[in-house]
C-alpha cells in the first residue's frame, strides 16, 4: 500500500479573441465597479542600470504577475500488506531530472555494499526505502517571452530512509541547488537544467546536468 501526501502550487494562464456578430440590446451601466483585487505572483522589484568599473553592469529583476514561486512537498510511505518482501523496484529513491537535480539517477537511498555478480566485486548499491521526504523550492520567470523561453533557479532538499524518518535518529538531509531554462516548444516544455549538490560524497559527482521533456510539478 501506498500512502503519498503532497503539498504546492502551480498556477498556468492563457488568453484568446474570438469574434460574433449577432443583433443585441446594450444597456448603459453607470454604477461604480469595485477595482480588481491584484494578485501577487512575484516580487515587486523593477529592472535597473548600474556603472562599475569600465563597463555596465545590468540588473534583472522580477516583475508582478509575470514570476512563479513554486513550493511543492511530497511525503510517502511504503506499508507491507503481506509477509513477502516488497520488491527492490516498488521502493524509494531519488536523484535525478525528476526531483533531486544536484544528484545523479538512484544517488539517494539507503546504500550498502553488494556484489556485482558479472566481475564478482562488493560495490555500493542503492537497496531502496520504505519513505521518502522531497522538498523543493522554485523560482521561474520568462525570458524571451515571445518566445516561450523562460529561466529558473531552484532548491530542492529532501532524503529515502530505509523503513521511516527519525530511525535510530536519523533526520538527515540532502540537499542541492541549480539554475535552468525551460523552452515551452509546441512538442512540449523542454527543461535545461544544471544541479550543483551541497557537500557531496566521495561518490558522488561535484554538478549534474539534466535534460528532461514535460512539467516538473
Amino acid at each position: 500500500a501506498r500512502f503519498d501526501s503532497t503539498g504546492g502550487r502551480r498556477c498556468l494562464t492563457a488568453s484568446g479573441v474570438r469574434g460574433a456578430c449577432a443583433p443585441s440590446l446594450a444597456r448603459l451601466d453607470m454604477r461604480p465597479r469595485a477595482k480588481p483585487r491584484r494578485r501577487f505572483s512575484g516580487l515587486p522589484l523593477k529592472k535597473s542600470r548600474a556603472r562599475a568599473g569600465g563597463g555596465t553592469l545590468l540588473s534583472f529583476l522580477i516583475r508582478p504577475r509575470r514570476s512563479s514561486i513554486l513550493y511543492p512537498l511530497n511525503i510517502s510511505q511504503l506499508f507491507k500488506t503481506s509477509s513477502r518482501d516488497i520488491p527492490r523496484i516498488e521502493k524509494f529513491s531519488l536523484g535525478g531530472a525528476r526531483n533531486m537535480r544536484g544528484f545523479n539517477l538512484e544517488d539517494i537511498g539507503p546504500i550498502r555494499k553488494a556484489r556485482n555478480t558479472e566481475t564478482d566485486t562488493l560495490e555500493d548499491f542503492n537497496f531502496g526505502g520504505l519513505f521518502s521526504l522531497l522538498g523543493t523550492i522554485e523560482l521561474e520567470h520568462p525570458l524571451i517571452k515571445e518566445a516561450g523561453l523562460k529561466w529558473v533557479v531552484f532548491f530542492d532538499a529532501g532524503n529515502v530512509y530505509e523503513t521511516r524518518i527519525g530511525e535510530n535518529g536519523d533526520y538527515s538531509l540532502r540537499s542541492n541547488y541549480g539554475f535552468g531554462f525551460r523552452w515551452f516548444s509546441p512538442i512540449g516544455v523542454l527543461r535545461f537544467e544544471f544541479g550543483f549538490p551541497v557537500n557531496p560524497r566521495e561518490r558522488e559527482s561535484s554538478n549534474q546536468f539534466n535534460f528532461d521533456i514535460g512539467q516538473l510539478f
